[in-house]
């Protein structure tokens, strides 16, 4: 009934109001509070979550209807359709920074995120996605039904990666599996980090394979396409590039400076371990299979 994101913060507002009673004791106040800040993150999930099965797609369709549309619209009109590709694109941008703040949040031994660094965050996360809605739109604007092929696979691909890294957010694996194709999905257009540790890898491969398809699809686009004599044919190859630019300055900066962790906290280089590569890109080694690697390696040697 869509009421998820009501719920939690009705339960969020009567939490918190119990954490400052002075009626209770100071353990139950505590654990009003705990419950106060799970609630804030499970609200900001459900909106992100929302934000992306419904201004994602908002977002390319309305590309794709300017790419077909040949009518001369008024300039109320257009102003409407420009406010709401605007309003959908900050959406995206800030549940990701909504979530991540409230994630932060939930955990005691984290520092918050400042201001400064949502407001890097927030353009990094602007300058990621409006590229990727961008290429995908002009994509679908040529060749229709083949984009619900590129999609299908980059979710594929990444929810099944998101099966290696073993997340452990539900106790049933059936609803650990199904959280992770939702965020599979979420990973069709930006990054989402679901693990602790070092994501710098994470970040690389995902990227790569980001940038690879942008520019793979702007490529047929560039190509193909009927409107090479339009105003935004060469200007959409500067808007895309320029995003991309703006998105990994905005991130160094962000990462190297407004960092909760504090200013220079993250080394560029940091010490590497044997299994530092793959504890990264897959998932962290228990103990047991520590053992079990180490062990086999021996023997083969």
């Amino acid at each position: 009934m869509m009421m998820g994101p009501v719920i939690r913060q009705i339960e969020y507002i009567y939490n918190g109001v119990k954490s400052s009673s002075r009626k209770l004791p100071q353990g139950e106040k505590k654990r009003h509070y705990m419950v106060m800040r799970m609630e804030d993150v499970d609200a900001c999930c459900i909106r992100m979550f929302e934000c992306f099965l419904e201004a994602a797609p908002q977002l390319v369709l309305q590309i794709y209807i300017l790419m077909h549309n040949d009518a001369a619209e008024t300039w109320i009109i257009e102003g409407i359709r420009a406010a709401a590709i605007l309003s959908s694109w900050a959406s995206l941008s800030w549940s990701m920074v909504a979530y991540q703040k409230a994630l932060r949040f939930s955990h005691e031994d984290k520092e918050n995120i400042s201001i400064p660094g949502m407001i890097f965050k927030f353009l990094w996360r602007a300058c990621e996605i409006g590229p990727r809605v961008i290429c995908l739109g002009l994509f679908a604007a040529l060749f229709h039904e083949v984009v619900f092929f590129v999609v299908g696979a980059h979710w594929i691909f990444m929810s099944s990666w998101l099966f290696c890294q073993k997340t452990r957010f539900y106790q049933n694996r059936c609803e650990e599996r199904f959280f992770n194709i939702v965020c599979g999905y979420v990973l069709v257009f930006c990054f989402l980090n679901v693990r602790d540790g070092r994501t710098r890898y994470r970040m690389l491969i995902f990227y790569i394979i980001i940038y690879v398809e942008n520019w793979t699809m702007m490529g047929f686009w560039f190509y193909f396409t009927d409107d090479k004599s339009a105003w935004f044919y060469i200007p959409t190859f500067f808007v895309v590039s320029l995003g991309v630019i703006l998105q990994l300055i905005f991130q160094l900066l962000y990462y190297r400076f407004f960092h909760p962790l504090g200013s220079g906290a993250i080394p560029c280089c940091p010490p590497q371990g044997e299994y530092t590569c793959y504890q990264s890109l897959c998932h962290e080694l228990d103990p047991d299979e520590l053992n079990y690697v180490e062990n086999e390696h021996t023997t083969a040697v």
